[in-house]
């Protein structure tokens, strides 16, 4: 059973999960709109691949933490594919894109890509380190 704290910490998380799509998808709007990307669309891909990459992400953690070397590779793929299927949206539905928007649009890539490995990183430094601390159990 989930304590009070683990609900609103879920709750926040699922709450910034949805205003982050949002605003994604407003800017995607914005930039896009006028090369075939439709809003709402992008926003449904995004909301529906957020949840299988939050669950891939903590995978990969638990399991690099595990030494499941196996469970590691599968979950970054998952995780990878997961992270990038909005942008394969837009890659796959935008139509005659200028250049330079191509250029932004993978720069920003680069930048988020870079962010959620640094997150994902940081995630197994705090794990290892609580591992660490945490009191032995006596035999």
């Amino acid at each position: 059973m989930k304590t009070k704290k683990q609900k609103i910490a879920t709750r926040i998380w699922l709450a910034l999960v949805i205003l982050w799509a949002i605003g994604r998808a407003i800017f995607v709007k914005h930039l896009f709109s006028s090369y075939g990307i439709n809003g709402a669309i992008y926003l449904v891909v995004d909301l529906a691949s957020s949840i299988p990459y939050a669950i891939y992400s903590a995978r990969l953690v638990i399991d690099f933490l595990g030494r499941d070397l196996k469970g590691v590779y599968r979950n970054i793929l998952l995780t990878a594919l997961f992270f990038y299927i909005p942008d394969l949206y837009i890659l796959i539905a935008a139509r005659q894109v200028p250049s330079s928007l191509y250029v932004i649009f993978f720069l920003t890539i680069f930048l988020f890509s870079a962010f959620a490995i640094g997150a994902i990183a940081r995630d197994v430094i705090r794990k290892r380190q609580s591992a660490q601390i945490a009191p032995k159990n006596p035999r």
